[in-house]
């Protein structure tokens, strides 16, 4: 189960890792295309913010993303980076902040 500290505008999220990427996938999904900065660790290990939005269809080239119609992949997602103009693959399981309009949400 999600514990969370809740006020108007922040919160912060600890929980186990499945109810955990439930929890982000929704939140960032029920944005409905609005943008967003998620803060995440990298493959690499290097920490980088992403600005950008979900639901972007004017850069896609044909073809379907293999790691999310495969359904091997439940801790990613499709992010488009504003910034570079290119969409970006973010790990759920590597999210350590989401600033949005409601407000900003930390994981811990």
């Amino acid at each position: 189960m999600l514990k969370g500290k809740e006020s108007t505008m922040d919160q912060t999220l600890s929980g186990t890792r499945e109810s955990m990427r439930d929890y982000l996938k929704s939140t960032i999904y029920s944005n409905k295309g609005k943008f967003i900065t998620v803060g995440f660790w990298k493959k690499d290990g290097s920490f980088r913010q992403m600005n950008g939005r979900t639901g972007v269809k004017k850069y896609l080239q044909g073809g379907v993303n293999p790691a999310i119609e495969s359904g091997n992949y439940p801790n990613l997602i499709t992010f488009f980076d504003v910034k570079i103009k290119a969409y970006r693959m973010i790990n759920l399981d590597t999210i350590t902040s989401i600033r949005m309009e409601k407000g900003t949400l930390r994981v811990v």
